[in-house]
């Protein structure tokens, strides 16, 4: 009995065996275990930094599709020269 009274449930983890399910248990445990959980957060902020896009690449993908879909823009517009 818990303390409103009730049974105790048993959830469950969908594993095979005792062993991957404790495993599993552990894990979801540790994650409340303040360090633990400092720890994922940095990997999180690291890992969506990593995925940000600079300004400078934002408007070379731009200027890419742009090219791809419309053609290369004539050498006046674009102060490009072409070699020669």
């Amino acid at each position: 009995m818990n303390k409103r009274g009730l049974k105790s449930r048993r959830h469950s983890l969908k594993t095979p065996s005792w062993a991957e399910a404790d495993t599993k248990a552990t894990k979801v445990l540790d994650g409340f275990h303040p360090e633990i959980a400092e720890a994922r957060k940095r990997e999180q902020v690291k890992k969506e930094a990593e995925e940000e896009t600079t300004i400078e690449e934002a408007v070379q993908l731009w200027l890419d599709r742009t090219e791809h879909m419309y053609g290369a823009a004539p050498r006046e517009i674009t102060g490009r020269s072409s070699g020669g």
